[in-house]
């Protein structure tokens, strides 16, 4: 190919030098000579770097380290190639464009309809000084202009720097079909600085591109646009221009009105990765600062790890704005921080990390995004607005952290937002963390903190939370201020649901963990634990209707653990007002501290009427339950439920409220306090909590009907007599079923009764049957329980009580059970002094006689009363021995000073006036031996040692009570004795005549008493026994030999015996 050179003369260099066909130096063509060569043609000299002034042609050529300097006063420019059908600008390495003027001036501006190319690391400089103010007067670094479609350049490391005093644009391309690519680490930056705000005059763009440019493409790039006194541009795209950052491109914009990073127009490409995108305002009080702003139709890829930052003075700061519809916006791992340093404690700052205004959009942040806002008073993390309607936010493990008075993490009015696993939104100020107030949003597994409001709340849209989340109003809560749960208002349906592996959890201080707030609002949870804390009166469930029992507000839970006990008296676990209503399924725990576990509001006004609760399932509820106001209470409570508490119903006939509960089998309701209730079913066991001793007994009310459904009822009495005070159950309306009842002593130290400690009470007909479950017994009695006239009565009773009589006193019965019984002797050969068990006197007896005006009854004793004396007596008994017990024993040494016996035998005897019968079987073995002995042929002394084992059975059974029951108990005593004896006998041959015998005996037994189904007891005794004897034997000899031997004798014992207390 053949080229044509110009030699054109340079006055920078004061010499010729070689230039394309169609340059010209800065004084035109003067002193030109043309060259006609070949293109093999060699210009050594050419090659040369040449410091050049203003270029101009449809072909240029500059040459690597070239310098082209332009000056003037206006449309300065140092290259220009506007006239197609050349080659354009042609940069072989890099050059140097100086350019400096007044205004309108440009570095390099292009419309020639050719690909250029601008070489590698060319720096354009650009510097404007007019201070006068016209939105005209443009100064720029590259300008690519529209009259000649199809301009392209192409460059790599490209330095731009453009200053002014009007607006300057570091990049400007208002042509078509213009593609441009910059290479790898091009720079641009521009800035102005004017003395006026005005709109239009003193803007800053770094990168401009006309709608209809077609693509701009750097990579590792860096775009910079400072306006000091009005807007400015990172990027600004005006519509249907493909933006490629490629990757660690840097987008700067620094403005004191409006500043954007970047800004693409409609029908917008911008693809990047590791992008950042820093927004600073520079307003001393105010300014809108804007990161990323998506027109309609845009697709914005930000590839992973990109980064937006808004800083600096705004009161009005958005990471990333989507204000045109049917945008989209990918990243992946993406973190958006904006701050201000302005005071905005008292508002006038308002902030949004992602905005999305635009109908249709689609927002994709990926994983792992993040999004962080410091110092505003309003605004949100993400929001969603109204017109927004079809768009949408999808996330995976986004964190969402704001701070400011009103600043959510999360507003969502329209839409659809699923923020996929593991999210974390958090919100330190007065605004609800999560706020959707319409749309539809998802999250599994997502961490919801709150400092001083509410976590979550539906207000029109619907909400599904999935397993592992969690609501924290705890840790992060300011000191005094109030944080609750999650809540949906009328219209509104909110799903928190965990699962059985993976449970949710609500913390909240002071406010309420969940709300259903007004007719149409319903809260489906599951699987959830709530647990709540301070001192003002905080809910765990709180429904609220539309003041009509037919309106309610819903709240249906499942599987839910409420724990207030942090609350102390102040908690309450469930409560419904102004028509709520909450329902209960599967296994629900709810636990106060002295708290209300459920609570029917009966706040008076328009406040009225209070609401619904219904509970079925295991139920595991510790507090009480209350239904004070207009409506209902139902429980129904399966096996292996647990109630701990007292309740209570309304029973003003002008308030129409009901109480209803129904116990499986294996279920206890232990009642706490006197309680009330509209119904009761019990298939399970009801149990009066145990008083202190003289403590307060309770009364629990059934206003209505009982089934016993062999269900068991515990209650604590202090066994006395008729006025004994008692734990008490009054029915008012009918009895129907089975039900065992078991009775616990407190303290009672029994008494004879005439009518009975009244027990049950029944108003209505009384067809349940109640029947005693244990055996009951104190002091001498046993206590019985007996239908009167349909109520239910204790009784210590042999005979049924009759009707008073005509008003003859009766002599009153003395049950005393020791001065008069005959004691038993033991032994079978009327030898051994028999010991009365009496260890007191006589016991008073006891007058039932209230005046003359009834029959006295006798008692009806408690078996064991044998059996604790059969034991005594027999250890008693068989320590006694006199001298010829030994003498008489069955096995004797030659010499006499070895002997043992062994006796058996059984006793009969009664006690309480005979009203108890004990009958004893015994065995003893003794064996013992003399140690000294002394003698003169006519006398003698004897002093030996003695120990013997003992067991004996006792079997006790009392008299028959007035319903036909008697009892039996049975004991047993088994020990040894430990003893020493010494002998004298006046004639040590014979031993007849005078003798003196003495013995001393401890004895250590373990005793056992089974008392039938009142249980078995041990116990141990120990007894001491001393013996002086003195006798004379008489022996007479018969005519055929034989003697009879008659000896008087006299015998003193002391004995002392000892017991454990039982």
């Amino acid at each position: 190919m053949n080229a044509i050179y110009n030699i054109v003369w340079s006055t920078a260099r004061n010499m010729f030098v070689v230039a394309g066909e169609f340059s010209r130096g800065n004084n035109g063509m003067r002193n030109s000579i043309k060259v006609t060569g070949l293109a093999t043609l060699i210009f050594t000299a050419a090659v040369n770097a040449a410091e050049l002034g203003p270029q101009n042609g449809a072909s240029i050529i500059l040459n690597d380290n070239d310098v082209v300097t332009a000056s003037g006063q206006t449309n300065t420019t140092g290259v220009e190639s506007i006239t197609a059908g050349g080659d354009g600008l042609q940069i072989q390495g890099k050059t140097i464009i100086n350019v400096s003027g007044e205004t309108l001036s440009t570095g390099v501006s292009l419309d020639n309809g050719t690909k250029n190319d601008l070489g590698t690391n060319t720096e354009i400089h650009v510097t404007d000084t007019d201070g006068t103010q016209n939105s005209s007067k443009n100064t720029s670094g590259i300008l690519i202009s529209g009259n000649n479609p199809g301009t392209e350049v192409t460059a790599s490391g490209i330095n731009i720097d453009v200053s002014g005093k009007n607006n300057v644009y570091g990049f400007r391309n208002i042509g078509k079909y213009s593609n441009v690519d910059l290479g790898s680490g091009s720079s641009i930056t521009a800035i102005t600085e004017t003395d006026y705000s005005i709109g239009g005059i003193g803007d800053a763009r770094g990168v401009y591109l006309l709608d209809g440019s077609s693509t701009f493409t750097m990579d590792n790039g860096f775009i910079h646009a400072t306006s000091k006194d009005n807007t400015a541009w990172g990027i600004q795209s005006t519509g249907n221009a493909n933006i490629d950052l490629g990757k660690n491109s840097q987008v700067v914009a620094e403005g004191n009105n409006i500043t954007t990073g970047i800004e693409i127009g409609t029908d917008g490409v911008l693809d990047a990765d590791q992008l950042t995108v820093t927004a600073t305002g520079l307003a001393t009080d105010y300014g809108s600062v804007t990161g990323l702003k998506l027109g309609k139709n845009n697709h914005v890829d930000l590839g992973d790890n990109s980064r937006v930052t808004i800083n600096g003075t705004s009161d009005l700061a958005e990471g990333i704005s989507v204000t045109g519809p049917d945008a989209t916006l990918i990243a992946n791992n993406m973190d958006i921080n904006i701050s201000t340093t302005l005071d905005c404690r008292t508002g006038g700052c308002t902030t949004r990390g992602i905005a999305i205004n635009g109908t249709g959009s689609r927002i994709d942040l990926g994983s792992g995004s993040t999004i962080s806002i410091t110092g505003f008073f309003d605004g949100a993390g993400v929001t969603i607005n109204p017109a927004a309607k079809g768009s949408e936010l999808i996330a995976d493990n986004l964190t969402i952290d704001v701070t400011g008075s009103q600043v959510n993490a999360i507003s969502m009015s329209t839409g659809f937002m699923d923020l996929g696993q593991n999210s974390i939104i958090s919100a330190t100020g007065e605004a609800t963390t999560l706020w959707v107030t319409g749309g539809e949003f998802h999250a599994d597994a997502l961490t919801v903190n709150t400092a001083q409001s509410v976590g979550i709340i539906a207000q029109g849209g619907d909400v599904m939370i999935g397993a592992g989340s969690a609501v924290d109003g705890r840790s992060s809560a300011t000191l005094g201020s109030a944080t609750s749960g999650i809540a949906a208002t009328s219209g509104s349906t909110l799903d928190f649901k965990g699962d059985a592996d993976n449970r949710n959890v609500i913390y909240a201080i002071d406010g309420y963990g969940v709300s259903s707030q007004f007719y149409g609002a319903t809260v489906n949870i599951a699987n959830t634990d709530i647990i709540m804390s301070g001192q003002n009166n905080p809910y765990g469930l709180w429904a609220v209707g539309s003041n009509d029992l037919s309106r309610p507000g819903i709240i249906n839970g499942e599987n839910l653990t409420i724990d207030v006990t942090a609350s102390g008296a102040n908690g309450y676990g469930a409560v419904v007002q102004q028509g709520g209503a909450i329902s209960l399924t599967g296994d629900t725990t709810i636990k106060t501290q002295d708290g209300v576990a459920i609570f029917v509001s009966d706040r008076a006004g328009n406040l009225l009427p209070g609401g619904t609760v219904t509970g079925s399932g295991v139920m595991d509820i510790t507090g009480d339950i209350i239904s004070a106001g207009e409506g209902s209470i139902s429980l129904e409570m399966a096996s292996g439920s647990r109630l701990v508490g007292a309740t209570f119903v309304n029973t003003d006939p002008t308030v129409d409220s009901s109480l209803n509960l129904s116990l499986a089998e294996q279920t206890q309701w232990a009642i706490t306090g006197d309680s009330s209730l509209t119904q009761l079913d019990n298939a399970g066991d009801i149990v009066f909590d145990t008083p202190s001793q003289n403590g307060q007994f309770r009364t629990l009310t059934i206003n209505g009907n009982y089934y016993g459904g062999d269900g068991d009822l515990y209650l604590n009495t202090q066994l006395g007599d008729d006025n004994s005070p008692t734990d008490k159950v009054i029915i008012t309306g009918d009895t129907s079923g089975s039900t065992t009842l078991y009775v616990n002593n407190i303290g009672g130290e029994g008494a004879l009764t005439t009518k009975g400690i009244e027990v049950i009470d029944v108003g209505g007909q009384s067809d349940g049957v109640f029947t005693q479950g244990n055996q009951v017994q104190t002091g001498l009695y046993e206590y019985r329980l007996y239908e009167d006239g349909g109520d239910w009565y204790l009784r210590s009773q042999a005979v049924t009580p009759v009707d008073p009589d005509d008003g003859d006193d009766v002599t009153p019965v003395d049950p005393d059970d020791g001065g008069d019984v005959t004691p038993v002797d033991p032994d079978d050969g009327g030898d051994v002094t028999p010991v009365d068990p009496d260890d007191g006197g006589d016991v008073t007896p006891v007058d039932p006689d209230d005046g003359g005006d009834s029959k006295p009854v006798d008692p009806q004793y408690r078996a064991d009363i044998g059996a604790y004396l059969g034991n005594q007596w027999m250890a008693r008994n068989l320590q006694m021995q006199t001298l010829y017990d030994r003498e008489g024993s069955q096995l004797r040494t030659d010499d006499g000073s070895m002997w043992m016996r062994f006796k058996a035998g059984d006793a009969s005897s009664t006690a309480a006036d005979g009203h108890v019968d004990i009958d004893n079987t015994y065995s003893q073995l003794q064996i013992g031996g003399d140690v000294l002995s002394w003698g003169n042929g006519e006398q003698s002394l004897k002093a030996g040692v003695m120990v013997s084992y003992i067991n004996a059975d006792t079997d006790s059974t009392g008299n028959r009570g007035a319903d036909g029951s008697q009892f039996s108990a049975s004991g047993n005593v088994a020990g040894y004795n430990l003893g020493a004896y010494a002998t004298w006998f006046a004639d040590a041959k014979n031993h007849s005549g005078l003798y003196v015998d003495s013995w001393y005996q401890y004895g250590l037994y373990n005793n056992s008493v089974d008392n039938g189904d009142v249980g078995s007891t041990d116990y141990d005794s120990t007894a001491s026994a001393v013996s002086v004897e003195t006798g004379y034997r008489y022996d007479i000899i018969l005519a055929n030999q034989n003697v009879v031997s008659l000896t008087p004798q006299a015998q003193a014992t002391w004995q002392q015996y000892k017991a454990d207390a039982v």
